[in-house]
């Protein structure tokens, strides 16, 4: 199939689930940025209190990510896509109203940054499981890559414009751009057929913890699944220290604007758009296995670019060093997503999905607060310096399991869901 071809996208069920990341993802661009630049600029905060919400944005998938998976096993998809999408708009509304009215504190943006995280868990194992049902496993690879496109096309486009909007509206008016955004995103998920049918289950419901349980021994006996776990739990654990720092780098190092850092993460966005586009040649040409350690081998180490380069070159050739980094992770994700939904049967995918995300993202809170803490006590510079080279080390866990050989990876035995083909 040629990488132009609607492929999938003449199906109407793929169709609006595919448009409902169209209309969000600007906004969630816009919410990236806007959110430790409400902590910045509109509340004076500190190194640490930016790393603490960057640490909030992600606590919830450790707080509520194991019963978010059992519990999406026994509900009905598209009601929660629906409902996590509505919660999400209506929270971050309040951030405008209260800076309108001269009451917005840290503790507020605190507060929201978690509770929209934990409608964030729900949806986000809830659009990943119900992939499968809608496409069937053969259209998997072709499924994650188009969205992971939508991703990165708003990583391109939107950093930049969001940071023009930010300049302009400043950057707690700008929050209700996203709260369109995901309003509008909801009317699209309404609109999905095929997701108001329970998974059938090998035996009657469990308990909660029962069914968490299935799915933690799941993945600690999966050698693939385990190894996926353990490169990525330690490359988000730097990656988040970094991330937590680099925006402070880039208005109080760099001295750029809104504008000049939305045009920095831009540029660094646009590799991320090359790989979701040649992601499934990439991992043709690689391996569906191998593509996990090769590219994080490759790929990792240009973090390293903005702390070495900037000082003398300046910013523009870092984002172009973490452009090219980007271009690898994003095929890394397109294949640890697919490989997760290839090898997990649906009563399981939940759970799967979420013990995975638990285990891989866990480590986000904790690498923003620690990111913070290294900011505040070695600066900006070094932060960079000593996470990204840590991250570095992130490859070792998928070289040393049964993916450094494998070209194709094993399908769960299970009857292909009513899908479409494409």
């Amino acid at each position: 199939m040629s990488k132009f071809s609607l492929g999938l996208l003449r199906d109407g069920n793929y169709r609006n689930l595919f448009t409902s990341y169209v209309v969000s993802a600007g906004g969630t661009q816009v919410l990236q940025l806007a959110m430790p630049l409400i902590a910045l600029e509109s509340l004076a905060a500190s190194e640490f209190e930016v790393g603490v919400v960057s640490a909030l944005s992600t606590a919830a998938f450790l707080l509520v990510g194991l019963p978010a998976g059992a519990l999406i096993d026994r509900m009905r998809l598209r009601r929660v896509l629906v409902v996590c999408d509505l919660a999400r708009a209506a929270l971050l509304a309040t951030l405008p109203v209260a800076w309108w009215f001269d009451a917005l504190s840290m503790w507020q943006l605190y507060l929201v940054v978690l509770a929209v995280g934990v409608c964030t868990v729900f949806f986000d194992m809830a659009s990943q499981t119900c992939l499968p049902r809608l496409v069937g496993r053969d259209n998997l690879v072709e499924a994650n890559s188009k969205i992971g496109g939508v991703g990165e096309s708003s990583r391109l486009v939107g950093p930049a414009v969001g940071g023009q909007l930010i300049g302009w509206l400043s950057a707690p008016v700008s929050v209700l751009i996203s709260t369109v955004a995901l309003g509008a995103s909801a009317l699209f998920l309404r609109r999905l057929d095929g997701l108001d049918r329970l998974p059938e289950r090998a035996a009657a419901p469990a308990t909660l913890r029962a069914d968490i349980a299935e799915g933690l021994r799941y993945v600690a006996r999966h050698p693939i699944l385990r190894a996926m776990a353990a490169s990525a739990g330690w490359a988000n654990l730097w990656i988040a220290a970094y991330s937590a720092m680099m925006l402070v780098y880039l208005a109080r190092v760099a001295d750029l604007s809104a504008g000049g850092i939305g045009m920095f993460l831009s540029v660094c966005g646009v590799g991320g758009l090359v790989g979701a586009f040649w992601s499934r040649r990439v991992m043709g040409l690689l391996g569906e296995g191998r593509c996990l350690w090769i590219l994080r081998l490759v790929g990792t180490p240009l973090y390293l670019g903005l702390p070495l380069l900037a000082p003398d070159w300046g910013v523009w050739p870092a984002a172009v060093a973490l452009s090219l980094s980007s271009a690898a992770m994003v095929v890394v994700n397109v294949a640890q997503t697919s490989a997760r939904q290839l090898m997990t049967a649906d009563h399981l995918l939940g759970r799967v999905n979420a013990t995975m995300r638990v285990l891989n993202w866990s480590t986000l809170p904790l690498g923003g607060v620690l990111g913070g803490v290294l900011g505040g006590w070695l600066g900006a510079p070094q932060t960079l310096l000593i996470t990204a080279a840590l991250a570095s080390l992130s490859f070792v866990p998928t070289l040393l399991s049964p993916l450094r050989t494998m070209r194709r990876l094993p399908v769960a035995p299970t009857p292909e869901p009513s899908g479409v083909s494409a």
